[in-house]
């Protein structure tokens, strides 16, 4: 169970009548982030606000308990800032929020408290970008011991803990929103408290007001992996919540598009307001999926329903606060069945494998997820290709160019054989061309049978070589 670094938050960007001067910047997901020097943003976990033109990304590294900034203006270019806390120990989900009433920024991170569950401890500085001075600290809820937590300061100017608490011994089995007193230091009172579902406990707790209406949005706890996003939401933080309900997600993604949310932005701009889902990606421990970080717009309907949109790459200006997809390729960013011109079977990842290494054949389609692949558009048509199931990547064995080199399954890592180039044939099918060989996806032999090896071969224009991207 996880228990000590940030992994999720909903922090509201407010800065409403800015100017800012940053132009539109495409979000390339699935990918490793690097800061403007070039080295890679170590930031999960975390926070941010803007002040001025500028937003303060505050995360944690993982391998270092240190709790690192980096500056933006365009949310795309960051500049690393400096390390804000050195952990003598791990110093995860670290939080900022501005006390307006003593001038002072305050952090608050989770700290081991000496029994094997968290502690908050506080810290503040006169500037965004520190230096910051540890005050003081809290073991536990009035007396409980307490999981994950994160911090949310409401348009009042009050200021919330919000905590995953051990009631009645139960790990993780309550929720509860805590208020500060108003220098953000300390403990006041508890405002709300919710119980856990049985077997869906849940963790990584961060906070969104939009309008009137709070947003209280929480991952599974599930450890390192990847979950699904479910939220309270209510228009008062002491009653009103309602019924815990599933985050909508656009593909439909059963883990948040292997993230587990960490917090929001909200951009205000010149023209709109724009919200941003930002996921953490524990891949350096679970050796699923590719980067650290990965953010995806967020968007709500008439009846305030909240839907996390699963582009690949898509654009934002900070500037005007609007946002727009960038599929740019000829089928959009989505989940589909692959299906083979020639047999009418599907891509499937051979007996529900998930491991790297894992054959891909063709197969009678059954609605399995192991059936299931999610398009990520990288420009110039070329895309990746992710089992649904797996979250790993069609990839041409050993970066082989031979006639006959198997497809599988293998973490996405950028290289040139887990890229693959989308070119329309006719009839609403597309052949699929290795960009490392310049060789098509076949159905080897053309067999019309289950079982069918994929592999690559040189492009004849044979029906075994043409694929059509299908809902499934």
């Amino acid at each position: 169970m996880k228990t000590q670094i940030r992994v999720g938050l909903f922090v509201a960007l407010c800065c409403a009548f800015q100017t800012l001067h940053a132009a539109p910047q495409t979000i390339a997901n699935n990918s490793v982030w690097h800061d403007t020097s070039g080295n890679e943003i170590l930031a999960q976990g975390g926070s941010m606000v803007q002040v001025g033109s500028t937003f303060y990304w505050y995360g944690y590294d993982t391998s270092g308990n240190d709790v690192r900034l980096y500056t933006s203006t365009d949310l795309k270019n960051w500049t690393y800032g400096g390390i804000m806390v050195n952990g003598t120990g791990w110093r995860g989900r670290p939080d900022v929020i501005y006390n307006n009433s003593t001038a002072k920024y305050v952090l608050l991170t989770e700290a081991p408290n000496g029994s094997g569950r968290n502690a908050v401890w506080y810290y503040t500085a006169t500037s965004p970008s520190g230096p910051f001075t540890f005050q003081r600290s809290d073991s536990a809820i009035f007396g409980v011991p307490m999981g994950d937590h994160a911090a949310f300061k409401d348009t009042d100017g009050s200021a919330y803990l919000l905590a995953v608490t051990d009631d009645n011994g139960v790990a993780n089995g309550t929720f509860k929103i805590v208020k500060l007193n108003s220098d953000y230091l300390s403990l006041n009172s508890i405002t709300m408290s919710w119980t856990a579902t049985a077997g869906d406990k849940r963790e990584a707790p961060s906070m969104l007001k939009r309008g009137s209406t709070y947003y209280l949005f929480t991952s599974r706890t599930v450890g390192w992996s990847s979950s699904e996003t479910k939220y309270w939401k209510s228009t008062s933080l002491s009653s009103g919540w309602s019924a815990l309900t599933l985050a909508s997600t656009t593909p439909t993604s059963s883990d948040s598009f292997n993230t587990q949310h960490d917090f929001v932005i909200t951009v205000n701009g010149s023209k709109g307001t724009s919200y941003i889902y930002a996921g953490d990606r524990y891949s350096q421990f679970t050796g699923v999926g590719v980067g650290k970080n990965a953010w995806y717009p967020l968007t709500f309907d008439g009846n305030g329903t909240p839907t996390i949109n699963g582009y690949g790459t898509w654009t934002i200006d900070a500037a005007t606060g609007l946002w727009s997809a960038n599929n740019g390729g000829p089928i959009p960013d989505g989940t589909y069945k692959i299906v083979n011109r020639n047999s009418g079977k599907v891509l499937d990842a051979s007996g529900h494998g998930v491991t790297n290494g894992t054959p891909v054949i063709q197969w009678t389609y059954g609605s399995g997820a192991n059936q299931k692949w999610t398009i990520f558009h990288l420009g110039n048509n070329q895309y990746n290709i992710v089992g649904v199931e797996s979250g790993r990547s069609l990839d041409v064995t050993g970066a082989s160019t031979a006639d006959g080199a198997r497809v599988q399954l293998w973490n996405y890592g950028g290289a040139n054989n887990q890229k693959w180039t989308l070119t329309a044939t006719s009839g609403g099918y597309y052949s699929a061309i290795a960009v490392h060989s310049g060789k098509a996806m076949n159905v080897s032999g053309s067999v019309l049978t289950d079982g069918g090896t994929i592999e690559q071969w040189s492009y004849g224009g044979w029906l075994s070589q043409q694929w059509g991207f299908q809902a499934p």
